[in-house]
């Protein structure tokens, strides 16, 4: 440095963040520029084309039965011929489609591909009612006992703060986590750091990548929500290999970033005592039955529902009259308690119990009950309840 001063480029990383931003809130109010992915042209400048091209651009995803990268569009939309595609081409198309309703980029980052709406399913742009979060996580980690901890990092739940899940190594291999009941209802799977690094996403768009069934091969289309932190399209898998609550998932890389491989751990056919979620006199209740199982399973977290319409209802009910948390782990306690000789009942039972109803976070239910004199912890995670000391 010449006398202390700072050259630009020190002087821009000491303040980049406050210069991009007023930087890009003036391009955003100017109507000479235009915007896709954070990047600006001049509006003047764009590349004029027919809007017809358009109509040769949507029969080509279609027959191409998947997303196109913005190169191969241009050569169907003979834009250009046999010379080479520009930045300027590029930008232009690319701003004309996002701001057609007819198509959507489903690429990762630094890639664009795009694709069709009408193809994709609700999910890719609308989080399924049953994920949505009955009240933001508001816990404290720092008044937990290790042990509780540690099964607050056990859990794969994306509603988790993010520092109490462990992080996948970015070269693993392969993960397994635990299928909890919202995602088991809607199809999907959480985005949290345990499974992100396994999925291609963008802080723009859903991104399109395709599952490989561990079991048969088959090949079908997922969705990577990053903002909305969930994977959708995995209902009918789920249906076709008959999985239940609780049941063992494993993602594995394959040598295609934009695939991966989802099995599950078989086990022997056969008949397991587990409990069962069922509705009584308009109230969530549970009973031990013999359900078919063929994987394996987190024993604490499993949960049958032969009727899970009904339980839909349950459910809606429970959203319009708010029931809370509190409300809630004092109706299914007893119902989880009976099932148990001891009438302990584990941390993540309850809060895989109190998910069919509501969403709440599983930081959210370790910190109500220590909130209530009722739920008198015991050892490893295990808790009685006593209903003399309810508030």
């Amino acid at each position: 440095n010449l006398q202390g001063l700072l050259t630009q480029e020190e002087l821009f990383e000491a303040y980049k963040d406050s210069i991009r931003a007023k930087v890009k809130a003036a391009l955003e109010a100017s109507d000479d520029f235009v915007e896709f992915h954070d990047q600006y042209f001049l509006a003047d400048l764009l590349v004029e084309f027919h809007e017809g091209l358009f109509n040769i651009a949507d029969a080509a995803i279609d027959i191409n039965q998947g997303p196109l990268p913005i190169d191969a569009l241009i050569e169907q939309m003979s834009l250009v011929d046999g010379s080479e595609i520009t930045e300027v081409l590029r930008f232009s198309v690319s701003y004309r489609l996002a701001n057609d309703d007819r198509f959507d980029d489903v690429g990762p980052t630094g890639q664009v591909l795009w694709y069709l709406k009408r193809l994709e399913p609700p999910e890719a742009h609308q989080r399924p009612p049953r994920l949505a979060i009955s009240e933001l996580p508001d816990y404290d980690p720092a008044e937990f006992e290790d042990e509780l901890l540690a099964i607050l990092a056990d859990i794969d739940d994306e509603y988790s703060y993010p520092e109490d899940i462990p992080a996948t190594p970015a070269n693993a291999k392969a993960v397994t986590i635990v299928l909890n009941y919202p995602h088991w209802r809607a199809g999907t799977l959480p985005l949290t750091p345990k499974t992100q690094p396994f999925f291609p996403t963008s802080t723009y768009n859903p991104v399109r990548f395709e599952f490989v069934d561990g079991h048969t091969g088959d090949v079908f289309p997922g969705w990577s929500m990053l903002n909305g932190h969930y994977i959708c399209g995995l209902d009918k898998w789920y249906q076709k290999h008959k999985l239940p609550v609780g049941a063992y998932l494993e993602l594995k890389r394959t040598n295609d970033p934009m695939r991966l491989i989802i099995d599950y751990q078989p086990t022997r056919a056969q008949r397991d005592w587990v409990r069962v979620a069922t509705v009584v006199n308009h109230q969530l209740a549970f009973r031990m039955n013999t359900q078919a199982i063929n994987c394996k399973y987190d024993e604490l977290m499993i949960i049958g529902d032969p009727n899970p319409n009904q339980t839909d209802r349950l459910w809606q009910n429970a959203e319009e009259k708010g029931v809370s948390l509190y409300e809630l782990l004092i109706q299914v306690f007893p119902e989880l308690s009976k099932l148990n000789p001891q009438s302990t009942v584990h941390v993540k039972t309850l809060y895989s119990a109190v998910n069919v109803i509501r969403r709440f976070a599983p930081g959210s239910v370790i910190q109500e009950l220590g909130l209530h004199a009722c739920f008198v912890p015991m050892h490893h995670g295990y808790y009685t309840f006593d209903p003399s000391l309810q508030d």
